[in-house]
């Protein structure tokens, strides 16, 4: 006899763990290692974005930088260049470890959850079991 409760109950669970897949290979890290990972891949993207604004910028100027070549200040060019860099690093720092802690965080609660719910499944069998050997 098929029990609906049970059939609901892992039609559930197996909807979530289709659902949040991505979760599962979150949480195969540890907190530190996914929050380092991201930031060290964030990191790198922020450097190339960052030249190729840059040389973006240089495009744009070239004639001005042509005509000027011998006037403009290279040092506080070259200071400026380094000081916004720094700046939008430390941000996206900033944002890439507090983004990747919350994604970390709620692969985890939902995988608590997920445990949770599979042993309340077995709870349910082991108690079938135990009433069929009764039986």
């Amino acid at each position: 006899m098929l029990n609906e409760k049970k059939i609901r109950f892992m039609s559930k669970l197996a909807i979530a763990e289709e659902k949040e897949k991505k979760s599962f290979r979150i949480t195969g890290y540890y907190r530190s290692d996914y929050i380092r990972m991201h930031l060290m891949q964030d990191l790198i993207y922020v450097t190339i974005g960052y030249a190729l604004i840059w040389m973006m910028v240089a495009f744009y100027k070239l004639d001005a930088f042509f005509a000027d070549v011998m006037s403009i200040n290279y040092v506080g060019l070259l200071r400026q260049m380094i000081i916004g860099y720094i700046i939008v690093l430390i941000v996206y720092a900033v944002g890439s470890i507090t983004v990747s802690a919350v994604r970390y965080s709620k692969a985890h609660r939902f995988l608590l959850r997920f445990r949770k719910n599979l042993m309340v499944l077995e709870r349910y069998y082991e108690k079938k079991q135990d009433t069929d050997r009764e039986d």
